[in-house]
């Protein structure tokens, strides 16, 4: 009798909840650098900001589309927060190809 090879279940579930506990470790991780320079980063803190209000915005509209264009911004921008100038060269990096630190027009 030949045994079958499939892939249980639970382990895609057990793969895609830590894949899920390590996206939110790396997240407080950049949060928190991205509370320390915000001071020496005052263009892209606006820029956050602007990004959260469209997010607001896009949730009390019930927007999908906009909600998850603006989320996907909101983390894009707070990573480039938390490595703005993180070589103290005066210089911030991005990430995302984007020289302005950030994707999309603002409000």
């Amino acid at each position: 009798m030949e045994a079958k090879s499939e892939m249980p279940r639970s382990k895609s579930e057990t793969e895609l909840r830590r894949l899920s506990e390590l996206r939110a470790l790396l997240e407080g991780f950049a949060a928190r650098h991205a509370a320390t320079r915000a001071a020496s980063a005052p263009d892209m803190l606006h820029r956050l900001r602007l990004v959260l209000r469209r997010l607001s915005k896009a949730a009390r509209a019930r927007d999908y589309a906009a909600f998850r264009q603006a989320d996907f911004e909101l983390h894009q921008t707070m990573i480039n927060l938390a490595i703005a100038d993180s070589d103290g060269d005066g210089r911030t990096e991005c990430i995302g190809g984007h020289g302005s630190c950030g994707g999309g027009s603002p409000l």
